[in-house]
């Protein structure tokens, strides 16, 4: 697929590549003890929104005109499998040549060659194989809900074009993301199998929110003000940086930021203001953020297993590491994405994926 020169929302697009670098920073063991960014799990949410209102926006005419489920799905494939898959064969070859202790499940060679197998389709390891759903790459638990949440999109397309039926799908996705937070005092029930039910929830409720914010931005968007992008990264890493609290204060946050605020910081990303220079850079953090999602927890514990210092005892080693993890988030859109992308359009034919729509931005995915 070709990338047009023009984006609708690109603050959309910088808190993508925003809400990302804050994930990075929170997989790293040494920032992660004094608890900067500590909750960076939330940036799950706000992916789950900006991925419902920018499809919305970019296929729901198509879909509409009669796209269908199975094209619209084959280009949500081809968009986010190639550099999820390079993940993934990293991540198999980091555990298997530097494994991690707390990272890394004792699987055994089989176990986690057959896992992997599975976390290349997209599909989590089953439960009588590992406890972790993907556990060659952990973060692509969101990627296989993001789906999820695609293909009933597709699917319910028709049933969901009234706003009470869609409504109505919100607040039940919404009362079971609400259980599963008081359950586990916050946002702590993805990668494992047991929170399957509550990430569904988790899911639903952001990205389907996100389909009617977009529906209604003509409602809101007069009364919410248009400040400039940079404001609104700001606001999206003060919550993803905030303080480690106690559980019953933790439980509180994660419901707001859930329910209330990252809802209201999509919709400040979706009136801001970018120009100039800080244009350009909300297009940088949206090109870098997928791939640096995808590819930076197996690369960086890859890089920090083969060096002599201990991975959990350096934090400039982990420094160091992030930097050819941004650079390599830069190239791959174009030296292997974009090859692979157009590689499965002639593999699954381009039958599957004609009338597409244009990717209005590149924060559509996770």
């Amino acid at each position: 697929m070709t990338e047009p020169h023009r984006h609708s929302y690109l603050a959309l697009d910088g808190m993508r590549g925003v809400a990302a670098l804050a994930v990075v920073l929170h997989h790293f063991p040494p920032i992660r003890s004094p608890a900067l960014f500590h909750n960076g799990l939330l940036a799950v949410d706000i992916f789950y929104l900006l991925s419902g209102f920018v499809i919305a926006h970019a296929y729901g005419p198509r879909l509409a005109a009669g796209l269908g489920t199975g094209r619209f799905m084959a280009g949500r494939i081809i968009r986010l499998w190639p550099i999820m898959m390079l993940g993934v064969l990293v991540g198999l070859l980091q555990a298997l040549v530097v494994p991690v202790p707390g990272k890394d499940l004792a699987l055994g060679v089989g176990g986690r060659l057959a896992c992997t197998g599975f976390n290349l389709l997209i599909l989590p390891c089953p439960p009588g194989l590992s406890r972790q759903m993907f556990p060659a790459n952990p973060p692509e638990w969101t990627l296989f809900y993001e789906l999820v949440a695609n293909l009933l999109f597709a699917l319910a397309f028709a049933l969901l074009q009234g706003r009470r039926a869609l409504i109505a799908l919100i607040a039940a996705g919404g009362a079971v993301a609400a259980a599963g937070v008081l359950r586990y005092q916050g946002v702590k029930f993805g990668v494992s199998h047991e929170g399957v039910p509550f990430d569904l929830g988790r899911v639903v409720f952001s990205f389907f929110l996100g389909v009617l914010l977009q529906r209604t931005r003509p409602i809101w968007a007069r009364r919410v003000p248009a400040a400039p992008s940079w404001i609104v990264y700001l606001l999206v890493l003060a919550l993803l940086a905030a303080p480690q609290a106690s559980p019953t204060a933790q439980t509180a946050l994660h419901l707001a930021a859930v329910f209330v605020l990252s809802p209201l910081l999509v919709m400040l990303g979706a009136v801001a203001r970018s120009a100039g220079l800080m244009a350009k850079a909300s297009m940088l953090l949206g090109r870098l953020s997928y791939p640096l999602y995808a590819i930076h927890m197996p690369l960086i514990f890859l890089g920090a297993g083969l060096l002599a210092s201990p991975w959990d005892q350096s934090i400039l080693v982990y420094l160091g590491l992030l930097v050819p993890a941004l650079a390599l988030a830069m190239v791959l859109p174009s030296i292997y994405e974009a090859p692979v992308r157009r590689a499965l359009t002639a593999m699954l034919g381009r039958s599957l994926v004609r009338g597409r729509p244009a990717v209005i931005s590149r924060a559509d995915g996770v």
